[in-house]
């Protein structure tokens, strides 16, 4: 992940960016692999987790606002990931993302393909801010942007 402390206004606030392990196999025992790949997910999550509380919370208290964003390649919808506790981690710590609630036609950021169905695995989520999100379908990516209108405590 990438970290990065700005100043919108008069508040402070932190931004990760991140791109987590893909869910591609291409030699190894499939399930095995998958399972390697869960755990790579969860433990950058684990460790995004105490960055925020060991450097923001500790060295940087002025930051009020967290937002977490990036391709997570993991979602809630598929059995598949229903095991796993990447983004639950995030729901955990307290953290939203904007799409609760919403169904998943309308949440879509990486569109089925390969006999891979439909899937929401581009996130922000925020701590301290309220999103809301728009996915713009493109061809430009195999993934749809996701831009968010942020609004910040005042």
């Amino acid at each position: 992940f990438a970290f990065a402390w700005l100043k919108v206004g008069k508040t402070d606030i932190g931004v990760y960016s991140l791109h987590l392990k893909s869910n591609l196999v291409v030699r190894g025992i499939r399930d095995v692999e998958m399972a390697k790949n869960v755990r790579k997910r969860e433990v950058a999550v684990e460790q995004l987790l105490a960055h925020v509380s060991d450097v923001i919370g500790l060295k940087i208290p002025s930051i009020r606002s967290v937002i977490i964003g990036g391709d997570f390649n993991t979602n809630q919808d598929q059995e598949i990931f229903g095991n796993e506790n990447t983004l639950r981690s995030l729901w955990n710590a307290g953290y939203h993302c904007g799409f609760e609630g919403v169904p998943l036609d309308r949440r879509i950021t990486h569109p089925g393909n390969h006999g891979y169905p439909d899937a929401t695995f581009d996130y922000l989520f925020s701590k301290g801010a309220h999103l809301r999100p728009t996915i713009t379908p493109t061809s430009v990516s195999d993934h749809f942007p996701v831009t968010f209108d942020i609004v910040l405590p005042r």
